[in-house]
């Protein structure tokens, strides 16, 4: 190539392609797409070097209804599997298939230079070839097994239960499952919400677990015990409450 110019802008080419190697036939476009902010690039620096690829063979000119586009017919042999990008906007050459294994199949007029026949130093096609080999190993090679995906669970039915919701409205949480049953049994589908909110809100003044249902199965059913219940009866009050819980339903079983 003529100039360090030329040669850069070679490099830089693949990015202003599309996935088929195909570029819109304008020094503007080029320049737009490879180098924007290069205020030292010139339109006719773009064009010097696009004519110095079509001289050989690097590029192909063509036009499609009166509009010029390129494309590098080396673009999909070099480039690899291209197929995940978006596909082309620019029309195929005439007379070409529009497919990458119709260009791969266009030959060009690259060759080795002349040091590297003399040093018998490998080229790219050598390494190309080499990776074909490793690919084709690859892709015959089984596939391995997809990872199991878990079974989504199914949500509990009990869920959106009128009970369990107006628990969870009242305390702000789920119960515990293992309740849920007698919450269902014990509620019903009409709830009294200002009742438990009342017997949850009691309970929890004077410092009772609100992990401790005791308010539900026993106040709410009961009534809420009479008395004081400062900080200096908690104790007193729990035992209370557990006592007569624990005597309603000494019989279930």
């Amino acid at each position: 190539m003529p100039d360090d110019f030329t040669r850069l802008l070679w490099v830089v080419m693949p990015l202003g392609l599309d996935r088929e190697g195909r570029g819109l036939d304008n020094v503007s476009w080029v320049k737009a797409q490879l180098m924007p902010l290069r205020t030292d690039v010139t339109l006719e620096m773009v064009s010097a070097a696009l004519n110095c690829y079509e001289s050989k063979g690097m590029i192909v000119r063509y036009s499609v209804n009166g509009r010029a586009y390129f494309y590098a017919p080396t673009f999909a042999h070099y480039q690899g599997d291209t197929s995940r990008e978006a596909e082309s906007e620019f029309p195929a050459p005439p007379g070409i298939d529009d497919s990458r294994e119709e260009q791969e199949s266009v030959m060009t007029n690259s060759r080795p230079i002349h040091e590297v026949v003399k040093s018998a130093s490998s080229t790219d096609s050598d390494v190309d070839s080499d990776s074909d080999a490793e690919a084709e190993e690859i892709a015959a090679a089984p596939p391995p097994n997809p990872p199991k995906r878990r079974a989504k669970r199914k949500a509990d039915p009990r869920t959106q239960h009128p009970a369990i919701q107006a628990v969870r409205e009242v305390t702000n949480r789920y119960p515990p499952k293992p309740i849920w049953g007698d919450i269902i049994k014990l509620l019903g589908v009409e709830s009294r919400i200002e009742e438990l909110r009342l017997c949850f809100k009691e309970w929890v003044k004077p410092g009772f677990n609100p992990t401790n249902f005791a308010w539900l199965f026993d106040w709410y059913v009961s009534g809420i015990p009479t008395g004081k219940r400062g900080r200096g009866s908690v104790q007193d009050d729990t035992a209370d409450v557990i006592k007569r819980y624990r005597e309603r339903h000494s019989g279930d079983a």
